[in-house]
Formats: structure tokens, C-alpha cells, sequence
């Protein structure tokens, strides 16, 4: 079986939901986007990306995080 990993933009993620406006009002459920973004396939991994937390503790540990 395929198996995916998925990465997510926090930043950019959040800004699409609230233009659509589903942010601050509205609730999210993020297992069903990762559902449909997995169509059927196995979940390897997932990372939500985070600019302020990347920047903060560096590229290198960035992927070490990744690596594990």
C-alpha cells in the first residue's frame, strides 16, 4: 500500500480558512482534511509546519524533527 506523509503550512492554512470564514467562528476538523487528503492511502506522517517555531529552533533541528 502507497503510504503519504503530509505537511502542513500552519500560516498559510489558517489565513485560507479564515477567508473562507470558517476562522474564528466556525470550527475545523482537520482529521477529515487529512482524510481526504489521503484518499484511501496510508499515513506515514504528519507535520504541521510552523514558521515562528522553525525560525526559533533552526533548520537543523527542523529536520531532525522530521527524521524522526
Amino acid at each position: 500500500m502507497e503510504r503519504v506523509s503530509i505537511f502542513i503550512d500552519g500560516g498559510n492554512l489558517y489565513q485560507r480558512l479564515k477567508e473562507c470564514g470558517i476562522f474564528p467562528h466556525k470550527s475545523f476538523d482537520y482529521s477529515k482534511l487529512v482524510g481526504f487528503l489521503l484518499r484511501g492511502r496510508s499515513l506515514a506522517s504528519i507535520c504541521g509546519i510552523f514558521y515562528k517555531t522553525f525560525f526559533r529552533y533552526g533548520k537543523r533541528k527542523f529536520l531532525e524533527h522530521l527524521a524522526a
